[in-house]
């Protein structure tokens, strides 16, 4: 039985672990049990780090399956997901993380340009730090949302 657990763990401990699972599997006799089908389930770990998070899941594709993931939208949950699945023999492996909305991406992407743009105007009005209040509610009124309205 496989029971210890551990919130860091290299890949090579991961892939122990598996062997593991799989062995213990090998060991159980399948006369009157039902054909199993199994899946493994895979996340990377770096929160925050977007483009961490999908080099991670293309790296396993290419790595388990020889392709690498794509993103998509889940519809029922109005989320985005960098996924990547298929079938190695009876196992199902399925490696995914959340990822930010096409929109959103280029909502923030527009944002840094605008962001630069009032600097550059700020530096070439010679205004510094005293911006006048209506550029300063402007800066403050440009987030992802209002970029995209």
């Amino acid at each position: 039985m496989v029971t210890e657990q551990t919130n860091t763990a290299s890949y090579a401990d991961v892939a122990a672990f598996l062997h593991g699972i799989a062995d213990t599997l090998g060991d159980i006799d399948p006369n009157g049990l039902a054909e199993l089908w199994v899946q493994v389930n895979i996340q990377p770990r770096a929160h925050g780090d977007e483009a961490k998070q999908v080099r991670t899941v293309d790296a396993v594709g290419l790595a388990v399956l020889g392709h690498a993931g794509s993103a998509h939208e889940l519809t029922t949950a109005g989320t985005w997901h960098h996924s990547v699945d298929g079938d190695c023999g009876p196992v199902n492996v399925a490696a995914y993380t959340r990822v930010r909305s096409p929109e959103q991406r280029d909502a923030e992407a527009q944002l840094v340009e605008l962001r630069a743009e009032l600097d550059r105007v700020r530096r070439e009005s010679g205004a510094g730090d005293e911006w006048p209040v209506a550029a300063s509610l402007a800066e403050a009124a440009l987030t992802p949302d209002s970029v995209t309205r």
